[in-house]
């Protein structure tokens, strides 16, 4: 006999659940699902992209060569 599962399995590509207050007809906000955190391992992003999340280095300003100073 099949035995009924509480939370059905998600689409694999299927978006996460919404995130964020929700706004009923009435007007009213109801907050978003409670993130369940449990057994998440975080893992680190691939170098490339965490070098995106980090601010820019700061360039050094522009030097005026001496050629360009005697124009």
């Amino acid at each position: 006999m099949a035995v009924p599962v509480a939370r059905p399995t998600r689409h694999r590509s299927a978006p996460p659940p919404a995130s964020g207050p929700r706004r009923r007809r009435s007007g009213r906000t109801v907050p978003g699902p409670r993130r369940r955190t449990g057994s998440v391992v975080p893992v680190p992003a691939p170098p490339r992209i965490a070098a995106a999340r980090r601010p820019a280095a700061p360039r050094p300003a522009h030097r005026r060569t001496a050629a360009t100073a005697r124009r």
